[in-house]
């Protein structure tokens, strides 16, 4: 968490340290959400997580349209939910 604050904090120091805690939970939430898709039971689930993981997605974004950053998304648990370019580098938000 710390090396992910410090990377946000040189390559974009428009952004807090509260948005940095920000994208971790959030990321921690798509990474729960990417989980329970996998073992959802019916179309109805599935689509009620979806719809929540759209809603993470949305609050991310807005918080890194703030900073300049334009975050890429994944929604399979074996990987990261989000992704910064930031500078060349591309940087895992952890979760």
């Amino acid at each position: 968490m710390m090396r992910f604050a410090f990377e946000m904090a040189r390559r974009a120091p428009q952004a807090t340290l509260d948005d940095c805690v920000a994208l971790i939970r959030l990321a921690r939430a798509l990474h729960r959400e990417a989980e329970r898709a996998c073992s959802a039971r019916d179309e109805d689930e599935l689509e009620r997580l979806a719809r929540r993981a759209d809603e993470l997605e949305a609050r991310a974004a807005q918080i890194l349209a703030r900073v300049g950053i334009r975050p890429r998304f994944g929604r399979d648990p074996r990987g990261a939910p989000i992704l910064l370019e930031l500078g060349g580098l591309t940087v895992a938000v952890p979760f």
